[in-house]
């Protein structure tokens, strides 16, 4: 293995096989290939943008604080790894794998994350404003203001995932307590028994999306709130609402068009302040 350094702010390295590498806090844009082997190392507070590392193994690696803006890294394996405050703006990581990743406040605004699974990590919790997760595998997470799988910590800031979009998704048995996702697209996701309790779905759109047995309680805004905005209510088009809990739920402005409602709990009257069309509801 060799290296060549070419200049005092940036390296470019030759080979590709840099496991347990100490270069936390190192200025590494451009300087990895594809098919590096990061296992192991330290990069915490490192830049690597906008370099292409498609098809790289990260496994155990130290990325708090990174900056990943803009990092092509489609296809690639994230196993272990430490996340948390990364700014990953803009990322391509589609089709990648993070399994027992720390996520927690990450930046991953406008990151394209379709057909990437996301398994056992640790704090989903962060900006995924106008990301793209079209057909992203979320099943089973927790994404609310906390760390998955530590309920405690519910008073941390919400996750926002404003106008992303989750097309195709599968977001089955996922928690998206107290999430912001105004304007986010949900069509055609796989929903059963997700929790959105005190989620803002102003704007959200949930065509043919099967959310049987999900808790929608307390989603929020209010009409006022969403009016004085000028944003819509969600608009559930042809979706599988059966056994869905809307109790606790203002449902003013909220649109409910050729939706199966069978088994819903609904409180007394709740429906008469939706749109609601053609629903089916025996």
């Amino acid at each position: 293995m060799t290296a060549t350094h070419m200049s005092s702010t940036a390296a470019t390295w030759t080979y590709k096989y840099l496991p347990d590498a100490k270069l936390a806090g190192n200025d590494l844009r451009g300087s990895l290939v594809e098919h590096t082997v990061l296992d192991g190392a330290d990069l915490s507070e490192a830049d690597l943008r906008p370099t292409g590392r498609r098809r790289t193994s990260w496994r155990a690696v130290r990325l708090a604080r990174a900056i990943l803006r803009n990092v092509n890294a489609n296809d690639s394996i994230w196993i272990f790894c430490d996340l948390q405050r990364a700014s990953a703006q803009g990322a391509r990581l589609e089709n990648a794998v993070f399994r027992g990743v720390n996520l927690a406040w990450i930046d991953m605004r406008g990151a394209r994350l379709s057909l990437t699974r996301f398994v056992g990590c640790a704090g989903i919790h962060g900006d995924f404003s106008r990301a793209d997760l079209i057909g992203a595998d979320l099943s089973g997470a927790l994404v609310f203001g906390g760390v998955l799988m530590d309920r405690t910590h519910s008073h941390l800031p919400v996750s926002v995932f404003d106008e992303a979009r989750f097309i195709g998704a599968n977001l089955k048995r996922a928690c998206f307590r107290d999430a912001q996702l105004s304007g986010t697209n949900f069509d055609d996701a796989e929903m059963s028994g997700i929790e959105l309790n005190g989620a803002n779905l102003s704007g959200a759109t949930l065509r043919r999306a099967s959310l049987r047995g999900a808790r929608l309680n307390r989603i929020d805004p209010p009409a006022e709130f969403a009016n004085a905005y000028g944003a819509p209510g969600a608009l559930f088009l042809n979706a599988d609402l059966r056994e869905a809990d809307f109790s606790g739920a203002d449902l003013r402005g909220v649109r409910f068009w050729n939706c199966d409602l069978r088994g819903a709990r609904l409180d007394g009257g709740a429906l008469s302040s939706a749109d609601v069309r053609a629903p089916i509801l025996l």
